[in-house]
Order: C-alpha cells, then structure tokens, then sequence
C-alpha cells in the first residue's frame, strides 16, 4: 500500500511539473503603444522572450492602424515566428488587456495574458487634436495564470 501511495505521489508530482514546462510564462520588452499626433495611424511594439538570460533575441510583435486618436482594439496581430497578439480595451477601468498567444503543435494553443490599467494610459493634449499613449512599465510579464484573472 505504502508502495502504491509513493507511485501515485510521484506520479502527480511528474505531471505537476511537466504542466509548469507547457505553460511558461513570457517576457514582454520594450512596450510601445501610442497613437501619432496630426494623423489617423496608432502603433503597438514589443518584444517576447521566454527565456531572457539567455541573451536571445526577443520576437518581434508591431502593428501600425488606424486610431485615429485613441488606441485601438487589435485582432490576430501576427509577430515574428508562431506568435500573434490581441489587444482589447476594457471598460471596468478604460485599461488594455494584451493577450499573446501561439500554436506549440496542430493541435492546440496557448495564451499568456496581461492587463494594462487605465491609470497607464495617458491622453495628450496637441492643440486641435488629442492623442493617447501608454506610459506604464516597457518590461512586464504576460502569464497563463493572468488569462484566468482578468
């Protein structure tokens, strides 16, 4: 019995570990999102790494769109290599919520998450025209776990 109840500790333990390796979390750096004063275009830009120490370089994620003065909602942005990103605007704080996510195999996907307050979102004032603009952190983490919070 003792023998039965070590195997299925072991076993549990083996399967808890390998979900933590299918759902790592990812780096987002450089975070950019603002739209152009005097012009209808807005733009997002960020880099992603999954593992930053190792000096890679990170995947490339811009999208340049129409505003024309506040920063639009994004659908199915493609980065570099197999990620695409989507960004929503939330009305409980006027925030952003950035989803990235990819295909690892045929079969399935994966998202990381990450939510923007509204407190990071400035609107600038440019004369005839009123232009927004994030102003939070340029370096954060987007994390399955957060998918599920928000």
């Amino acid at each position: 019995m003792q023998f039965l109840s070590a195997l299925l500790l072991a076993g549990s333990a083996s399967a808890a570990s390998l979900q933590a390796r299918q759902y790592p979390l990812l780096y987002v750096s450089n975070f950019t999102a603002a739209c152009i004063p005097h012009s209808v275009r807005c733009t997002y830009s960020f880099g992603l790494d999954s593992q930053p120490s190792l000096g890679w370089k990170p995947t490339a994620c811009n999208i340049t769109l129409n505003g024309p003065d506040r920063l639009p909602n994004v659908t199915q942005a493609a980065c570099e290599r197999t990620f695409h990103f989507d960004v929503n605007t939330t009305a409980a704080d006027a925030g952003l919520d950035l989803t990235v996510w990819q295909w690892p195999n045929s079969r399935t996907y994966q998202n990381y998450c990450h939510h923007i307050p509204g407190d990071q979102l400035i609107i600038e004032d440019h004369g005839a025209v009123q232009t927004q603009r994030y102003i939070g952190p340029t370096d954060f983490q987007v994390t399955v776990a957060d998918c599920h919070n928000s």
